[in-house]
């Protein structure tokens, strides 16, 4: 069968997407990715064929002008934040409707699967009549905002010419431990998913094959910390706080960050591009900005985490691994570098987070694999039909608040 996978232009996205696609290849399948400009070099180093749709997105004219407003609450400026965020997404489905039906409708893929904002590829899905198929990439955040986006998104689909479309799909491929998932009330029908960490190819570096002397913290903030404030100062004093505890620091980079990070002391290690999975074995904790594939890449290595969220996604994903007691979390704006410190002391001082993080890791471990979920996929393909479950209109999960707030770090230790 003919499988097309749709992915948001950014690498993170495109490599949730990476481990069924390669499972779909190795059981015989044809497998094309359609991005807009953005994911080509990923797509390149994984091996696998992608079709550019379309131009190159203008996200920065969404986000232009949007600060805080004089006088707002943290809690109405996450609402707008997120408000915002769906613009963005919305006019990713505006641009790239029409290159993406026109590719599928040349190609005939048999099946679509789509992250959970590409609703390009659930406009095409819908008017082709293919099953649609849903990857997360975490604890589901686009069913814990539907309620609030319900309207918005309506109107969208509305302009879309697909009113009526569920932005569900068919079926959800679920990577999230079960402890960590909001509960759908069986809203959704959801074949879970062992998470198989992907972050692109890399030399090992021979420093992995020396243990530590100390206690080893990683820490990354992700890759779009430069982008939004301009410089690395943020990263620099989390790392120093860290840096002035009795351990050793692995400070995770993308090509470009280290010269902006500036001076750090002896205990620190820039590991520059290097995959988060390969240097989990050998960490005592990870300190990170909340993505999912940061968040679930940790939970398979069976690391306690502290999680400094932002707002979005990585607030729910906080939250959840704070619900499981794999890890903790603050918030990263308004923490200083002083308490960014104290809560990696408690992390690394907390047995209940280590045995809480293995605990996770072994529930992952338990899921089917990839190459067990293609059969799946091969039956909704075969039958063109839900394969468990209908969905319907109007889902209220009961986590649904599990957004408007970050949890404290005192939490982990309950």
């Amino acid at each position: 069968m003919r499988v097309l996978l749709a992915t948001w232009p950014t690498a993170s996205h495109y490599f949730t997407l990476v481990p069924p696609a390669w499972a779909l290849r190795a059981a015989g399948h044809e497998v094309m990715f359609v991005s807009a400009p953005g994911v080509e070099g990923a797509a390149m180093r994984s091996g696998l064929t992608l079709s550019v749709a379309g131009e190159e997105l203008d996200l920065a004219s969404v986000w232009a002008g949007f600060t805080k407003r004089p006088g707002s609450d943290k809690a109405e400026h996450e609402k707008r934040r997120a408000a915002r965020a769906f613009e963005m997404f919305a006019l990713g489905a505006r641009e790239m409707a029409g290159p993406v039906l026109d590719l599928a409708r040349e190609w005939r893929p048999d099946l679509i699967l789509f992250e959970p904002r590409m609703y390009a590829a659930v406009r095409a899905a819908k008017i082709l009549g293919v099953p649609a198929v849903r990857v997360l990439p975490g604890p589901d955040y686009t069913l814990a905002r539907d309620a609030d986006e319900r309207e918005a998104r309506d109107r969208l689909f509305a302009e879309l010419g697909i009113s009526g479309a569920d932005p569900f799909g068919d079926l959800t491929l679920d990577p999230c431990p079960p402890s960590m998932q909001i509960d759908d009330g069986g809203l959704v029908a959801r074949q879970r998913m062992q998470f198989i960490p992907y972050a692109g190819p890399s030399v090992i570096p021979a420093w992995l094959a020396e243990p530590p002397e100390r206690p080893r913290v990683f820490i990354s903030l992700g890759s779009m910390v430069s982008t939004i404030l301009g410089n690395m100062n943020f990263v620099h004093e989390a790392i120093l706080a860290i840096a002035s505890l009795d351990v050793e620091v692995l400070a995770g980079v993308f090509g470009g960050q280290a010269d902006l990070l500036g001076e750090l002391p002896g205990n620190v290690r820039v590991a520059e591009d290097v995959p988060l999975h390969l240097m989990l074995p050998s960490c005592d904790a990870v300190v990170h900005h909340g993505g999912g594939g940061t968040t679930l890449t940790t939970v398979a290595g069976g690391v306690p985490q502290l999680i400094l969220a932002s707002g979005g996604d990585t607030v729910l994903n906080a939250r959840r691994t704070v619900a499981s007691g794999a890890g903790a979390s603050i918030p990263a704006w308004e923490s200083t570098p002083a308490e960014i410190g104290k809560a990696v002391a408690d992390v690394l001082a907390a047995p209940s987070l280590r045995d809480a993080a293995r605990r996770v890791a072994a529930e992952n471990r338990a899921q089917p694999h990839t190459s067990e979920v293609v059969a799946r996929l091969e039956t909704l393909a075969a039958h063109g039909a839900p394969a468990s479950a209908p969905t319907a209109p109007g889902r209220s999960p009961s986590d649904n608040a599990i957004i408007a707030g970050t949890p404290d770090v005192a939490a982990a230790g309950r």
